[in-house]
C-alpha cells in the first residue's frame, strides 16, 4: 500500500504540478496556453501502479487552473471497487519563457465507490498530495492545437490536445 501511495504522488505532482523559485507574474506569450487541453492517452507511474486517465485542465487568464482526472490505483491487494477516484485540483500557474509553473492549491480524490477502505485511501492521498511542493515542466510544445509538457525530473512528457 505504501508503494502504491508514493508512486502516486509522484504521477500526480507530474500531471497535475510544476514548481520553480517565487511567485512570478503571467509571462507573456500565455494567450496560447489559456482554455481547455485534454490529456492524449493515460499517464502510468513507473512500474504502473498508479494511472491518470481522461485528464482535463482548464488554464485562466489570471493564473489559475483546474484539473480534473481520473486516478486508478494497481494495486492487488486491494479489492476493485476501491481502486478508482475522481480527482479535482485547484492550482496556480505562471509561464516565464517556456517554463510553466503550477502550484497545488488543493486536490480532492473521490472514491468511484464509496466504501469505508475507499475513503480512507482517498483521505490519505489527498493529506499527502495537499501539502506536495511545486514542480516545473519545460514546455517543449504550445500551439492552437498542441500542449507538450517535459518533466526535467523524470525525462518524460505530458501532453495535450484541444
Amino acid at each position: 500500500m505504501r508503494r502504491v501511495f508514493n508512486a502516486a504522488c509522484g504521477l500526480i505532482l507530474a500531471a497535475t504540478l510544476t514548481a520553480c523559485g517565487g511567485p512570478k507574474e503571467v509571462g507573456p506569450g500565455d494567450s496560447l496556453l489559456i482554455g481547455e487541453w485534454t490529456q492524449d492517452s493515460p499517464i502510468s507511474s513507473a512500474g504502473g501502479a498508479v494511472e491518470l486517465s481522461d485528464g482535463v485542465v482548464y488554464y485562466a487568464e489570471d493564473g489559475t487552473s483546474r484539473m480534473t482526472a481520473v486516478m486508478s490505483l494497481n494495486a492487488p491487494e486491494l479489492p476493485e471497487s476501491d481502486r478508482r477516484y475522481r480527482m479535482q485540483a485547484d492550482v496556480n500557474w505562471t509561464l516565464d519563457e517556456t517554463v510553466l509553473t503550477r502550484t497545488l492549491g488543493t486536490i480532492t480524490l473521490k472514491p468511484e465507490t464509496e466504501t469505508e477502505q475507499s475513503r480512507i485511501i482517498a483521505q490519505q492521498y489527498e493529506a499527502g498530495l495537499n501539502q506536495s511542493p511545486p514542480v516545473r515542466y519545460i514546455i517543449e510544445t504550445l500551439d492552437e492545437s498542441t500542449l507538450a509538457l517535459l518533466d526535467p525530473d523524470t525525462g518524460s512528457t505530458l501532453r495535450y490536445t484541444r
